[in-house]
């Protein structure tokens, strides 16, 4: 019966560790069943999942769009831990043709080029003095 209750215990313990992640729109959303959690497989530790909604890859894009360099946004990209699912969300989002055999540090150097690098080259070119 112990062995019960420790099973328990660990799973209420990674169900709580899921919610803590999430942010306070995607609670609401899963109480007014407007979401759901998924069950699935997978390699890692985390066990139970939430799909990635579209507001969710808006709120990662205006912060990476808000980088002033390529290294900041890889640097921010990374720290997200990013699965390629939501990789190629983003990949979508910015409208980047790409193969579907492209790798994650493909679709992450292609991400940061839309969000950062479109800018940085039009601020070159911006502010370079043609009358020289």
């Amino acid at each position: 019966m112990g062995s019960n209750m420790n099973r328990n215990v660990l799973l209420i313990k990674v169900v709580l560790d899921f919610l803590n992640r999430l942010e306070d729109s995607q609670i609401e959303d899963l109480l007014d069943k407007k979401a759901c959690l998924k069950l699935e497989s997978c390699h890692q530790k985390e066990i139970v999942t939430q799909r990635v909604e579209e507001s969710s890859i808006d709120v990662i894009c205006k912060t990476l769009e808000e980088k002033d360099t390529r290294d900041a946004a890889r640097e921010y990209l990374m720290e997200l831990n990013l699965n390629k699912s939501v990789l190629k969300l983003l990949i979508k989002h910015y409208k980047i043709p790409l193969t579907s055999k492209a790798t994650n540090a493909q679709m992450m150097n292609e991400i940061i080029e839309a969000a950062v690098g479109v800018k940085i080259r039009y601020n070159a070119l911006y502010n370079t003095n043609l009358n020289e």
